[in-house]
């Protein structure tokens, strides 16, 4: 596997789902929300982990924003833009701009038991992302879009205040076509798929305010991404 090979790698691995920058409770019918979030990624210490590329450090964060409405008792609808920032240290000089992408999602909630201590949610959506990378005097394009499904369940812990906690847990599947290439020549034009999940905990700091954590992984690799978050309803 070759320096290229590991930016793709990277790419693939910023296309798992996150809930940082978009609450996972579902909101008022007709209501809407505003968010903001943060993710970030850094290179395993334990080098021996990682592929034979460990030779090349990078780190990657990701800001996010959101804006959802809820469209009935159960489905939600959200868009989700960011910019991505890839910070990658190797022998060589590599240059990469702000990255853009660009998410529609759909999701459906509702009780699984009668005291509604435990409910589900149910998610699908398609991820756009667009990358160019400067290297060796010449531009890579890469783009990959991402269709996502999967669902998982939320724990609501209530307490005497009004401090409330939902730990969630998910698991998704997805379907990627990517193109990587130049001006002149294609490299790479197929799909593949992908198994994710994610646990993280959604706390209702006050009625309006939703503070979002949770941890991102691949099912594949060890490396994992770190959301943080709120959302303003």
């Amino acid at each position: 596997m070759h320096k290229r090979s590991l930016l793709i790698f990277l790419l693939t691995l910023l296309t798992a789902p996150a809930f940082a920058q978009t609450g996972i409770l579902s909101l008022p019918i007709g209501k809407s929300a505003l968010g903001l979030g943060f993710q970030w990624y850094d290179p395993p210490s334990n080098l021996e982990q990682r592929t034979s590329n460990a030779q090349h450090r990078f780190r990657a964060q990701n800001i996010r924003g959101s804006l959802d409405y809820q469209l009935n008792h159960q489905l939600k609808v959200s868009f989700l833009p960011s910019v991505a920032f890839l910070n990658i240290a190797s022998q060589d000089t590599i240059d990469v701009p702000p990255s853009p992408s660009a998410e529609l999602r759909l999701t459906a909630t509702g009780p699984l038991d009668a005291e509604k201590t435990l409910d589900y949610f149910v998610r699908g959506s398609v991820r756009s992302d667009y990358t160019q990378i400067h290297s060796g005097g010449r531009a890579l394009h890469y783009l990959n879009v991402n269709l996502m499904g999967g669902g998982g369940f939320i724990f609501k812990l209530e307490t005497a205040t009004q401090w409330q906690f939902n730990p969630f847990f998910g698991v998704f599947y997805s379907n990627i076509w990517q193109n990587t290439s130049t001006t002149r020549e294609i490299f790479t034009d197929d799909t593949y798929n992908l198994f994710t999940g994610e646990a993280g905990v959604e706390i209702q700091a006050s009625p309006t305010t939703h503070i979002i954590g949770s941890v991102a992984f691949s099912f594949e690799t060890s490396e994992v991404i770190y959301n943080v978050g709120i959302s303003f309803r």
